[in-house]
């Protein structure tokens, strides 16, 4: 009876070991995309206006450095110097897209272009979206499936970040245009790993110069 209870504990031990050490090797980084010429806004670089006693992209950047996201980056275009100057300071790293007037999805294709070999995911997450929070970013980590997108949703609307796992990265570098990923994810329904978010934080952007206010 002992050996048996032993010989249990110790299947049991090494079993969780396994399921640990899984999960701990799944590299996953987070791509800010905040490379956009922000039309809406009279050409003025609204992720570097302030919001809140804020620089409007910090709250995305912050956000993600404090999740257990492995590695942060930026996709950076439009004013990519100033982008640069204001971040370079914080532990990200920067991803220059020289076609950021080609739409969102030539900077999700260039992200994952760099790091392609590197991680098992990618969360991608827009800087322009101040009241997603760390704890987002730990919900898709915690909920990865290395065969499915995982995806935040609120109330049946699909929102952002949103995490890929490596076997969709060829599909996301041939995204075209400004709708990023958003056609790909409607014709894969059954692929898609729906987390449910407490609120519509993940639906709410800074669109226009009033939403400052």
């Amino acid at each position: 009876m002992i050996q048996a209870t032993s010989l249990y504990q110790f299947l049991l031990k090494s079993y969780v070991n396994e399921t640990v050490n899984k999960i701990v090797s799944k590299i996953i980084d987070t791509v800010v995309l905040a490379a956009g010429c922000s039309a809406r806004t009279g050409n003025k670089n609204k992720l570097l206006l302030n919001f809140r006693n804020k620089t409007l992209a910090s709250y995305a950047i912050n956000a993600a450095l404090n999740s257990k996201s492995n590695c942060v980056h930026i996709v950076t275009g439009y004013q990519n110097h100033r982008l640069v100057t204001t971040f370079e300071n914080t532990a990200v790293h920067f991803i220059y897209n020289p076609q950021y007037r080609d739409g969102i999805a030539s900077s999700i294709s260039r992200a994952v272009q760099e790091l392609y070999q590197k991680v098992d995911g990618l969360i991608f997450s827009l800087a322009d979206m101040p009241w997603v929070t760390s704890n987002h970013f730990d919900m898709l980590i915690d909920a990865f499936n290395e065969n499915k997108v995982c995806a935040m949703h609120y109330l049946g609307q699909r929102g952002h970040p949103i995490l890929f796992p490596r076997n969709w990265f060829d599909d996301l570098t041939k995204l075209r245009g400004d709708k990023g990923a958003k056609n790909l994810l409607d014709d894969a329904n059954e692929s898609i790993t729906v987390v449910e978010a407490e609120n519509n934080s993940i639906l709410r952007d800074i669109d226009r110069l009033e939403d400052f206010i």
